[in-house]
Parts: structure tokens; sequence; C-alpha cells
């Protein structure tokens, strides 16, 4: 019974927690800000026995030594939480914050043990199988049924809940060897309510405070205030205690709110965080959060209110002018003020909002600062109107450059940029950031799922949702679904973006997610074609100049099929994404030769799971074990699940959107190599190798004999302002920045081969950044200047 399995006082939301048989005891927190809790466990490969950490496991000061060396005894750290396994670099744990410390009472998970199934001997061990055909929903008991596909027949597999956790329940089969967990938000409130109180006695104090924890871990609050209102009416002498438990209760509660109202405002969804603020006024929230939610509301009314302001000084000082050509011209910029001023782009004013009670400045300085930290962002706003026009006209010439598909208007309008008087290169390079997206995507709404076809020749497909309140004057991250077989490009994208009503995923999270048509429809098996990066990296280009993107926040994931595309395409054009996350799929072909290029982005891995009896699909250790030992360079984390193959995971997405949330990519590097195997994978950073000498395919036909020798792009910037970059290609394209290099000195290069360095002075040029947001569409990584030799 539930009741047997408790230990410790009653205080269950205050002091000493009660808990039932937990897999707790670390606490981890790793550098990239994920807490892991469970048991810890150390290894030296993902093959090998994993032992506990103080048994063979070097000191740090012996791991800092040798992380540049090579692979060190032990330095792969596990957690085990009962139902998943993460695996991940132990120079990667944050020591600053403790690294290993026992979990507090409040912390501990509150485990829930249900009655032992009854079993029928029929010896049968589910190893692999084919797809489900039918599930039932659990019955208050915690049991189902499914019908699986066999080879030879199908198959009713029984199965029953043993445990249930916060987050997660233990499930185990009567009727054949197999044992799983499945997360706890994918059984019903409904169902679960009534198959824990089965277990719970009604004058037992213990249980039924460990009862409202749980439901507080869990998050659901309303069962938890219920199960409290039933205490004190229950059990009146234990009023006290009920009364500490509300408080306790209403600050988690409170947390979890503010949490969400601080995502929607991060996301844009200012209405939504609106909406959602007015709608907690009723609820029985404590001083401190109800403050917080009243504050909500009042930022935005003053917002509201300062945005009708700005429009009425704008008005007044334009009616100060005495200038009425200048005040002609200023009126197409006031009229898209007054039609796009909003709160998010409301920060674009501060300048001028704060000018407003100086003295110093007259109504042309004034519009000057207004209407420059419009298109320019408040932080380069300038009091001179005059250089405030042709700033405005040089964004108008780059907008219709950006946007014809004419080679001759794109030159001529690229001339009208250069000969703009007083606006430089480093200018344009500014308001680029401010303008609106290239192509057009006004008739693609939130709330459903689009399909588009991209501009050029080939015309490539993508499916697209965008979130909750989109608007093209805010950026937003995009991930990239690479489709599972048997799915089409618009499921990929409904599993990861939910409705508007679902909090943890894409709409409500404030993701723009699209999947790439990149694959033939019966397609099973991913091919390692070139075809399938370009496909997918013009997808994205696409969507960047389609859209709001932040292009710092790119992420690729793809569940089988799809998760052995986003592991060839991640290690292959690492620089393009904050984080990859291959969910079920494979690591293998030329990733065995490229896994060092991994260094560069984030990896958050969903391997293919483990049975009761510790057996795991090992294809992918060698690529995975060369991340896991040489853990200072790379954020890698593999987590696996107790008896379910990745390729349909599709419950735990709000976890990885999570993880998402904590990743930016990385800022371009002045020194990096890489390794490629194919001559179109050759755009790394800030050097495209041209002309690389071997396209290997692998995996290798039948009876085709190669050596794969992987080609190599090693390329660094000193601080010196000298360029070297080797590698076989025969020539090379170099983008660079005022990140990179510093334009008033003289930049040495050696490129390739070159016999003799090159020691020349670089003009930044509008024409490179103008062309170059055309090509790739990234406004955070423009160059001021491009060489090829």
């Amino acid at each position: 019974m539930f009741r047997r399995s408790w230990i410790g006082g009653l205080a269950i939301l205050v002091g000493s927690a009660a808990f039932g048989a937990s897999m707790d005891g670390a606490e981890i927190r790793l550098k990239n800000g994920t807490t892991l809790r469970g048991q810890f466990l150390v290894m030296s490969s993902l093959g090998g026995r994993a032992v506990g950490e103080e048994a063979l496991r070097p000191s740090e000061e012996e791991l800092k030594r040798e992380k540049d060396r090579g692979p060190t005894p032990h330095n792969i750290g596990r957690i085990d939480n009962g139902w998943q396994r993460i695996y991940f670099p132990l120079l990667q744990r944050d020591v600053s914050s403790g690294g290993q410390a026992a979990g507090l009472a409040s912390q501990n998970p509150v485990a829930i043990p249900m009655p032992p199934p009854r079993r029928s001997d029929q010896g049968l061990v589910v190893s692999t199988f084919g797809s489900i055909a039918d599930v039932t929903p659990f019955d208050e008991y915690g049991r189902r049924r499914l019908k699986i596909v066999t080879p030879k027949k199908m198959m009713d597999v029984f199965q029953s809940i043993t445990e249930v956790h916060p987050d997660h329940v233990l499930v185990e089969s009567t009727n054949c060897n197999w044992k799983l967990g499945l997360p706890l938000k994918t059984i019903p409130i409904e169902t679960l309510e009534p198959m824990l109180k089965m277990q719970v006695k009604r004058d037992d104090a213990v249980a039924r405070f460990a009862l409202v924890r749980f439901y507080s871990q869990a998050e659901h609050y309303p069962q938890a205030f219920a199960e409290l209102d039933a205490i004190e009416k229950d059990l009146p002498e234990r009023k006290e205690l009920v009364d500490k438990s509300r408080e306790e209760l209403m600050n988690y509660f409170g947390d979890r709110i503010l949490r969400r109202l601080e995502r929607r405002k991060r996301a844009g969804q200012f209405e939504l965080a609106e909406a959602f603020a007015r709608k907690l006024l009723s609820q029985p929230l404590t001083g401190t959060v109800m403050q917080k939610v009243r504050q909500t509301i009042q930022e935005h009314d003053q917002a509201r209110r300062t945005i009708d302001q700005a429009k009425l000084l704008l008005s007044e000082w334009q009616a100060k002018l005495n200038d009425e050509e200048t005040a002609e011209k200023l009126q197409p910029l006031r009229s898209e003020i007054n039609e796009q001023l909003s709160m998010g782009t409301l920060p674009r004013l501060d300048a001028f909002l704060k000018a407003e009670n100086d003295k110093q400045y007259d109504p042309s300085q004034r519009l000057g600062l207004a209407y420059s930290g419009w298109v320019l962002g408040s932080a380069n706003a300038t009091p001179d109107l005059s250089q405030t026009l042709r700033i405005w006209e040089a964004r108008n010439i780059a907008i219709d450059a950006l946007r014809s598909d004419d080679i001759g208007i794109q030159a001529d309008k690229i001339d009208q940029l250069k000969k703009l008087e007083s606006v430089s290169p480093q200018t344009v390079l500014k308001l680029v950031a401010q303008l609106p997206p290239i192509l057009d995507a006004s008739e693609i709404r939130p709330g459903a799922i689009h399909q588009v076809t991209t501009t050029g020749i080939e015309g490539r497909s993508y499916a697209v949702a965008l979130p909750a309140e989109y608007s093209p004057l805010h950026t937003y991250p995009l991930l990239i679904v690479l489709r599972a077989r048997n799915r089409t490009i618009e499921q990929a994208v409904e599993a990861w973006t939910g409705d508007l009503q679902d909090p943890d995923l894409g709409s409500q999270r404030g993701y723009i997610v699209i999947a790439p048509d990149y694959a033939d429809p019966n397609q099973d098996e991913y091919t390692y074609g070139t075809p399938a990066h370009q496909y997918v990296l013009d997808c994205l280009v696409d969507a960047r100049k389609r859209f709001a993107v932040d292009s710092d926040r790119v992420f690729l994931t793809g569940h089988g099929m799809g998760g052995d595309a986003a592991f060839d395409i991640g290690l292959s054009h690492p620089d393009e994404f904050a984080g990859v996350l291959p969910i079920g799929g494979n690591a293998v072909n030329y990733c065995v030769y490229n896994w060092q290029n991994g260094s560069h982005t984030a990896w958050y891995v969903v391997g293919k799971g483990y049975d009761s009896k510790d057996n795991r699909d090992p294809s992918s250790n060698l690529v995975f074990d060369n991340m896991l030992i040489r853990g200072s360079r790379f954020d890698f984390m593999l987590v696996e699940y107790l008896g379910r193959n990745g390729e349909n995971l599709f419950d735990e997405c709000s976890k990885l959107f999570d993880w998402m949330d904590t990743h930016v990519r990385r800022p371009m590097p002045k020194e990096f190599e890489v390794r490629t195997l194919r001559k179109g994978d050759n755009r790394f950073f800030w050097v495209t190798a041209n002309g690389l000498a071997r396209d290997y395919i692998l995996p290798a036909p039948p009876g085709a004999a190669q050596r794969v020798i992987p080609m190599e792009v090693d390329a660094r910037i000193t601080p010196g302002n000298t360029l070297i970059v080797k590698s076989a290609a025969a020539g090379f394209t170099v983008r660079l920045s005022p990140e990179l290099i510093d334009f008033d000195k003289k930049v040495v290069m050696k490129l390739g081969n070159q016999s003799k360095s090159e020691n020349i002075f670089l003009k930044p040029d509008a024409g490179v950044v103008i062309e170059e947001l055309r090509q790739r569409g990234d406004r955070n990584r423009l160059p001021l200047a491009v060489i090829t030799r």
C-alpha cells in the first residue's frame, strides 16, 4: 500500500518531507544551466561499467590537466532517475555551483507505488516490434492494452502502472518482459486522480499530505488545493499544518505563474501575457505574486499610455518644424510608426522619449532621435535630422535591392546606396537589423500549418507554423524538424507546435517551426546524400528571409530517419545551429569521421533506450564516446528512456524546449578547425573552401574499397590582424566583419598554398552587406568585406 513505503514526518510542503522509494540522491548542474537529479555514476565509455563517483574517478585537477590530451578514465557522468539515463561529460559540470549536492527536502520527489500487478508467465520478451495498432487508455487501476504488429501476427500486450512519480510513471507488461517509463502528463488528470486516491486512506494524514505534495510537484495545482481543503474538512486537528501547507503551495503556484508570464513576454506575446495576468487577479495568490501580476498589468497600461504619448509628441514636434519640405519627407516615417508602434517596438523610441524633459534639443533634433532610433535602434539614434532622412532613404533603397529579382535593379540600387552621403557601410549594417522580412508572408497566420515553396529555380517545399501573436517586428527562435518515416511534414510540425492552448510547445513558447520536405514520400531510410543537406539549408535561408527569425537561435531536430539526418547535417554545418536535437537517430557513416565538428554547437540527443536488463543500442557509441570523453569542448547530453525507442518519442518535446530556451549560437570564432567529406559541405563560419578534392560516398557501395581521409579546414585570425587558412581546397572565399578584424589596419593574409602573404587594406562595402543578406538571410553574421582567392 501507499502508506507503508513512506518515512519521515508529517510536514510535506514545509520541513522534512515524506516520500516513497524514489530515485533521489545527487543534484548535478551543468554549465548550460540544466539541472539533473538522481543516482550519480561515472563511466569510461558507454559500453563500460558504471561505478560510484569516488571509486575510480580522477580529481578535478587531473581532469583539467588532461582535458585536451585525450580520453581520461571515468570522465563520463551518468544520472539514473528510474526511467531515464542521462549521460554527460564531467567537464561540463558546473562545479562553481557546488557540482554535486544532496537534494533539499523540498526537492525530493514523492513516489507512489501501485499494487503489484498479476502476471501471466508466458516467457515473452519484447525486443523489437512493428507499429502499435491500438492503445486503450489507462483505467482507474492503471491498466491498459496495446495491440502490436509483429512479423508473424497481431500481439496483445497488457500493461500496468507500478509506480507514479511527479514527472513519470513506471509501467510493466503483465504478459511479457517489457518495462518502460512514460511522462506523467500523458495520463489525463481525470484518470490519474481516482487512481491515486484509491491508494490513500481517508484518515491517513501522512499519505494525504504526501498526495498534496505530489500534486504540487506534478504541477496539478487545482488538485493540490482541493486535497488540502478536503484534509481540513476530514482532519480538523491538522488545520495548522494545512494552513502552512496552503501558504507554501501558493508560493509554488505563484512561481509557476510568474515563469509563464515572463516566458510570454520574452516571446513577444504581450496581449496573451496581459490576458493571463488579468485572469489571475481572481486567483488566491500570495501578496508578492499578486504584486507582480498587478505590476505586469500596470506595465501594459503604461505602455499603451506611452504609445499614445509618443504619437502625440511626434505630431506636436513635427508641427513645430519650420520646414514644410522636411515635414513632407518625414510623413512616411511617421505613418509607419503610427501603424507599427507597439509594446514590442516601443523600445526603439527610448532615446526620443528620454529627451522629452531635456531642454537642449530643438524640434528638429527631437525628431532626429525619434526617427533614427526607429530605423537603427535607440542605441544608435542621432539628433541630426538630415542624417536621419539619409538613413531612411538608405533603408528604402536596401529594401528595394533585397526584394528585386532583377540583377540590373539590384546593382543599380546598391550603387545608389554606396553614393549616399554620410551613410557608411557600418550604418547599413546597423539598419538591416531593423528591416522587415525580405519575402512576403502576409497570408501565413498563427494557429494553422501552411506549406511554403522557396524562391528560386529549385522550388523547395516546407511546412511552417508561426507562434501565437506572431509579429514580423519581433524576432523568434526557429526549430527545423526533419520527419520520421511514415510521417508527413505537416504531422512533424504539428507534433512540435501544439495548439494555441498548449503552454509547453512551440506555438505558446514563441517558436517558429518548419519541416522541410527533405525525403521522398515513401523513403524508409536516410540516404546521406548532398541534396538533402542543400534542401534543408535552402529552407532555412528562405525562412530567415520570409519570417522574423533570430538567426542565433536556430535549432535542428528529427525523429528516427530524421534523427539520422539531424546528426549528419548538424555535424556538417554546425555553424548554422544553436543546438541539434536528434531523437532515436544513428550517428554513423559520415559522423564517424567529422564528429569533431560537433564542438561548435550544442547537443541534446535522445537515444534508442535501454531495457530492464541494461541492454542498449551501441550503434552510435563511437561518436558519442568521443564527444563525452572530450567534455571540455562539447556541450553534449545523451538521454535514454527505459523501454522506449526514441524514434516515436514525442511526449517529451516540452523538455527539449526547456533546453533550447537556454541556448544561443556561439559567437563567431576567430579560430576554428573542421573536417568535411563532401565538396558541398564547404562553408564554415567566415570561410568557404572552394574546389575541395573529394566526395566520399558513405556507406560505401558494395565491393567499393576506399580509404576515408577527411578534408580539413583550419582557419585563424591573430590579434595582429593576420588571417591564415589552411586546407587542400583550390581556393577560398573569406567573409570579414568588425568582430573579426580591425578595418583601420592592414590585413595580412595567407590562404592555402599561397607562397607569399598578402598585406592589404580592406574597405568596408555596403554592397557586400546587402548581397550576403539576400543570399543567406542571416542578419546576425553579415560581413563588411568579402575576399575570394
